[in-house]
């Protein structure tokens, strides 16, 4: 069975082999990634939506400030 190793540490600090301090940091770590995760989808689907409107030069400016 595979765990994902945010479990596994969260397991670790209930059990005393880690700090509740690691996983606040890990949490605030995901929760920094999800945003940017969340920042990247709006952007593809507004170019999405320039690209339906055959606003393509657009489209593209818009998806390359993700890089």
């Amino acid at each position: 069975i595979y765990t994902i190793p945010f479990h596994s540490d969260r397991a670790a600090a209930v059990e005393g082999k880690g700090s509740m301090e690691d996983i606040d940091r890990k949490i605030i770590e995901i929760q920094k990634l999800q945003s940017e995760i969340d920042h990247r989808t709006r952007i593809e689907q507004e170019a999405e939506a320039l690209i339906c409107q055959c606003r393509f030069s657009e489209a593209v400016e818009l998806l390359a400030t993700l890089d």
